[in-house]
């Protein structure tokens, strides 16, 4: 594939083609100007792809993006030469956008379903049961990785799976930045734009949303207010479900729920969606291993390739280091290559 070509035809589509609105289209802008780095690391993760397949020939093969945003991931597998591509997102804006740049680009077999992991048997009556299943940052907003892992394999029995995230808990360079935007959600205020549609308290701290979730349980009143402030802050990283299920518990057996261990991880209560959980290497590998996936971990890129100046200098020389010195959870995004296990 001719990645100069390919990085020119990405930053020559008009962001005018999107039109929902202006948080996607400036997202698309960016993209747009970060376009090589982001070839650059989709180039890597396809031929991580390619190793995993049983004749090592992508042309007869199918891929799928979980979580495929604006697209550009299943355009670049497409011109790769993959048989056939197959994107999925859960925000119905991202699939409307990647499709209009996959028409734009010309791209043939890329399918689209608009949904979660519970859509992708509508997906593969689509394209066929894929060989590989690739999301992008991702895994770290999962609810329930155990669940997840269990519906993919469901309908991928033998595909493997390689997800990347940003959100490295033993890397400080990536988890301070994280640590004050959960801190945020938690206690401050959060984006309106990254929450479920409908959602009366959208805007709101995730505290506040889960007291007044909280509230609408204890509806004669019966738990004092001391302790709904009490139950609101043990029940961090619940969804709204689980929080109505811990104040039943409460209202029955004045017990509260053991408060999560990590100091800032969080999720919003409605979406289900934690704010870049921040998780070890060592987590990650107990969650594959109690799904049956074996995994294993590699290093992602520092963004040397827009980069200019001395930032350039730096993140090139962090590269190398990483290179020489396989530590993946101190680079810029974690890699898991998981293969199901054979029973």
């Amino acid at each position: 594939m001719n990645y100069p070509n390919l990085i020119e035809k990405i930053k020559a589509i008009p962001p005018s083609i999107i039109r929902c609105c202006d948080y996607h289209r400036n997202y698309f802008i960016r993209l747009q100007n970060d376009t090589g780095y982001y070839l650059h690391f989709y180039q890597h993760l396809l031929k991580l792809a390619k190793k995993q397949l049983r004749d090592k020939n992508e042309k007869h093969a199918v891929i799928w993006d979980f979580g495929c945003g604006q697209g550009l991931f299943g355009a670049t597998a497409s011109l790769s030469g993959w048989k056939k591509t197959g994107l999925i997102d859960i925000n119905p804006h991202c699939v409307e956008n990647a499709e209009k740049i996959i028409t734009h680009l010309k791209l043939n077999e890329v399918y689209f379903e608009c949904g979660d992991e519970n859509n992708l048997q509508e997906l593969a009556l689509k394209t066929g049961t894929p060989e590989v299943i690739i999301s992008t940052d991702v895994i770290e907003h999962v609810y329930e990785i155990h669940t997840f892992l269990n519906r993919l394999k469901k309908v991928a029995p033998e595909a493997t799976l390689i997800f990347t995230t940003g959100a490295i808990a033993e890397n400080p360079l990536r988890a301070k930045p994280m640590k004050r935007l959960q801190i945020a959600d938690e206690l401050h205020k959060t984006d309106v734009l990254q929450t479920a549609d409908g959602n009366p308290y959208a805007g709101q701290p995730f505290l506040q949303v889960r007291l007044a979730i909280i509230e609408t349980v204890d509806t004669a009143n019966q738990i004092e207010a001391k302790d709904k402030t009490e139950l609101a802050k043990r029940t961090r990283g619940m969804n709204k479900k689980d929080v109505q299920k811990a104040t039943i518990a409460f209202l029955q057996n004045q017990v509260f729920p053991e408060e999560l261990k990590h100091p800032t991880n969080t999720c919003d209560p409605i979406s289900s969606s934690w704010t870049e959980r921040l998780l070890t290497k060592k987590e990650y590998a107990e969650a594959f291993k109690n799904s049956d996936y074996s995994v294993t971990f590699h290093s992602g890129y520092y963004n040397d390739v827009t980069s200019t100046g001395l930032k350039k200098m730096v993140l090139k020389t962090m590269n190398f280091l990483l290179k020489v010195f396989p530590m993946p959870q101190y680079s810029a995004s974690l890699i898991m290559v998981a293969q199901p296990l054979k029973k």
